[in-house]
């Protein structure tokens, strides 16, 4: 030790960069139904899951697809997964052959993701072709088949309505002249779910939950509305479900519906079919908007070619989700620019073909308010996602800054920690420009905030009261205006 005399006595401390709070990593949980074999418990969340952990809900179900397409989209945000009980009945279509071949060919009957091929040769009957067929799908992980003459039946191996409208793609490569038709799965029953089933069950924050539409949906979108401002907690989320059935139906099912937490797809059945199961697409839709919210994510495969954003982060909450690239082929059929608005307009959302197939809109099912007047304030995922994450941000920064400090109606006291309502609305300012460079809210507006923030404090209670109107960024829907035709310009020169 020195014993050597040091003046002045120096002492510096180290302290830490004063750096902005982020808004937490996103959390995602799928719901599905088990299938046949599963060793899961059902009704309790199974947290951390990896491909590694697939079995044990079941090969056979939908499930087991659908988290294994959320992780091989989505590697870097953590999946929780609550498994409940298989349902109570499978689903089955027919598969009818008629007529002769007459010349070799090869025939592709595709379900989701599932594809069984068979070789036809000139002057197979249709018998034949059914036993060939059969004999295909012996040993399939998703469905068993039977058969009575030249009908197949495919029955699937979990219980669960899940399956329920989804139709076959049959291609007949060669043109056998033999003739396939093929009926929708039907007659699947689902577990339905009590309306607060997710009540107790949950002690973590889920940005997004995945559910299978045929269990029911209140009990999804109603424990999130429940949290949507929570006292004194950032608790809110998102549930993503998908829907198949004739659009006629569908326009029903979303004129029904009304929840800023609730995002529904729809796989039309009638008009615009694309061959997918419904638990999967909804997973690799969810899997692709936690990336994109994720700081330095890689979401270069998410976004259109060329784009200057292929990182994730909080600034993605006001990116566009339309034109999102998907996995899928093409659908059968399509509809009209008419049909896709109006459905956008009843709260459902779609996914379309645009060379490649993409999201279009993504809405929310919120139209009315409570009072049952027209109200757009959370119809786009983007509006949700945009004011959630610029709540989240204020919340964690505000508490961060003020988690020891004075309040006061006078002046502040140098290296105190003290505040009053000046200070407070400064650093409100601040945060509003930090959002700003990120593309959040709307930047060179903080004259217009500061004019319209109102902060009050109360000095009895130790509280402080903020109302404050935050512009956001928007996102840019459609290009209207006029070309006109000009064919001497000579004279306007």
């Amino acid at each position: 030790m020195k014993n050597t005399l040091q003046r002045p006595s120096t002492t510096l401390n180290i302290v830490g960069a004063v750096t902005s709070a982020t808004n937490s990593a996103q959390r995602v949980l799928i719901i599905g139904e088990i299938g046949d074999g599963a060793t899961a418990t059902v009704d309790d969340v199974i947290k951390d899951i990896g491909t590694s952990d697939l079995n044990q809900f079941g090969k056979d179900s939908m499930l087991y697809l659908a988290i294994n397409r959320f992780k091989s989209i989505n590697a870097t945000n953590t999946l929780d997964v609550l498994p409940i009980s298989n349902g109570t009945a499978k689903a089955t279509l027919d598969i009818t052959v008629t007529n002769t071949a007459t010349k070799d060919s090869k025939i592709v009957i595709s379900i989701g993701t599932d594809k069984i091929e068979i070789v036809v040769k000139k002057n197979d009957t249709n018998e034949v072709i059914a036993t060939k067929i059969e004999t295909a799908y012996a040993g399939n992980k998703l469905f068993t088949a039977t058969r009575a003459t030249n009908v197949v039946t495919l029955e699937t191996k979990s219980s669960s309505g899940e399956w329920n409208n989804l139709k076959p793609i049959i291609q007949d490569v060669y043109n056998s002249g033999s003739d396939i038709k093929v009926t929708a799965f039907k007659d699947g029953v689902s577990t339905s779910l009590t309306d607060n089933y997710l009540d107790g069950k949950l002690d973590e924050r889920y940005q997004t939950v995945i559910f299978p539409y045929s269990v029911g949906t209140k009990f999804a979108y109603s424990y999130l509305d429940k949290n949507f401002n929570k006292l004194n907690e950032i608790n809110d989320g998102v549930a993503f479900t998908t829907t198949q059935d004739t659009l006629s139906n569908i326009k029903t099912i979303g004129d029904n519906l009304n929840s800023k937490s609730l995002v529904l797809f729809a796989n039309i059945t009638d008009k615009m079919t694309y061959n997918v199961l419904p638990l999967v697409a909804t997973a690799e839709i969810a899997g692709i908007r936690a990336l994109r919210l994720t700081d330095k994510s890689n979401i270069s495969n998410y976004v259109l070619e060329g784009s200057l954003e292929t990182k994730g982060g909080m600034s993605l909450c006001t990116l566009p989700y339309f034109n999102t690239p998907l996995t899928w082929d093409k659908p059968k059929g399509l509809i009209t620019e008419t049909q896709l608005v109006d459905l956008i307009n009843r709260g459902v959302s779609i996914w379309t073909n645009n060379a490649k197939t993409v999201l279009s809109e993504v809405t929310t099912t919120y139209k009315k308010d409570s009072a049952g007047n027209s109200d757009n304030s959370w119809k786009y995922l983007n509006y949700v996602d945009t004011m959630s994450t610029i709540r989240e941000y204020l919340v964690n920064n505000l508490r961060r800054k003020y988690g020891q400090t004075r309040l006061t109606d006078g002046d502040l006291i140098a290296n105190k920690n003290i505040t009053n309502v000046g200070a407070i609305k400064a650093t409100v300012i601040k945060l509003y420009n930090n959002l700003a460079k990120l593309a959040i809210t709307r930047d060179g507006l903080d004259k217009y905030v500061l004019a319209n923030l109102s902060i009050e404090s109360n000095l009895t209670d130790g509280t402080v009261t903020i109302n404050a109107k935050i512009p956001i960024v928007t996102q840019l829907r459609a290009i209207d205006g006029n070309i006109i035709e000009v064919l001497d310009f000579s004279t306007t020169l």
